[in-house]
């Protein structure tokens, strides 16, 4: 009986210890956690500082010539899925390079007015024929 009593408190012991223990371990923990993050951030050098200002600006310098939003309104534009008046409404909105839009556009009177040649062409050639 003794020996169930000695093992009660033992067991009483470890865990009341415990639960003083596992408190004060997870304060350590943070300490050291939020230590090692403030050593981090002082000895970390930015490469590249990030001016607010240009967050703010209206300006549009990220869309190249050529890439793929003067391609894909072209390609609407031609297949006929945008009209003239929405892609330079969609290009003062965008704020892209209106001399590549005119050339976009011009493009394609360009083809209109080969259609239209082509179709005079026959026209004549149906006259001469009878």
């Amino acid at each position: 009986m003794k020996r169930g009593k000695y093992i009660l408190i033992l067991f009483l012991t470890i865990y009341f210890f415990s639960f003083r223990i596992t408190p004060q371990i997870e304060n350590i923990a943070h300490k050291e956690i939020n230590q090692f993050m403030q050593i981090l951030i002082n000895h970390t050098s930015f490469t590249q500082k990030i001016e607010t200002k240009k967050l703010y600006k209206k300006e549009n310098n990220y869309v190249l010539p050529y890439s793929s939003t003067y391609v894909d309104m072209e390609r609407a534009f031609s297949t006929g899925n945008a009209s003239r008046e929405e892609i330079l409404e969609d290009a003062k909105k965008l704020e892209l390079d209106m001399k590549l839009i005119d050339d976009i556009l011009a493009q394609d009177t360009e083809e209109d007015d080969e259609e239209t040649d082509d179709e005079e062409l026959f026209a004549l050639i149906r006259a001469k024929r009878g």
